[in-house]
């Protein structure tokens, strides 16, 4: 299920995330598939893996850089319930087939007064190859 105003806040999550933490020390974690797709329009395509435990709302989001420039790219919902799941992020960035960095986290949503707060899970930060895909 996808929720746009909430992923907005989770793709900026990403983008301000610490590098390095790959698993959390409840169990959760995430990583990224090694290569993601990229059409001749613009439209980036990421995935990967995650698991996670907690109760609440769970989103992963992911952010892709190249030439300097970074990028939030779309995210999903995430399903807690102990077990590994697949994620893929859709979403538009001015990038080339190549090398780029991306990042992605899984963040929990923590009510904090009127804002919820991000709690980030897990993060992976790794260079994936983009290849060309449809047209």
């Amino acid at each position: 299920m996808r929720i746009p105003g909430v992923l907005s806040l989770a793709a900026v999550a990403v983008l301000v995330a610490s590098v390095g933490v790959a698993r959390a020390d409840d169990g959760s974690g995430i990583s990224l598939d090694r290569v993601g797709g990229v059409s001749r329009g613009g439209t980036v395509s990421l995935s990967g893996t995650y698991r996670c435990v907690e109760d609440g709302t769970v989103l992963v989001g992911a952010g892709v850089a190249q030439g300097g420039r970074q990028y939030g790219i779309d995210g999903a919902v995430a399903e807690c319930d102990g077990n590994p799941h697949r994620w893929r992020s859709v979403g538009r960035a001015a990038v080339r087939p190549g090398r780029a960095r991306v990042r992605v986290t899984l963040v929990k949503l923590s009510p904090a007064g009127l804002v919820p707060l991000p709690r980030f899970l897990a993060v992976a930060d790794d260079d994936v190859r983009l290849t060309r895909q449809g047209s």
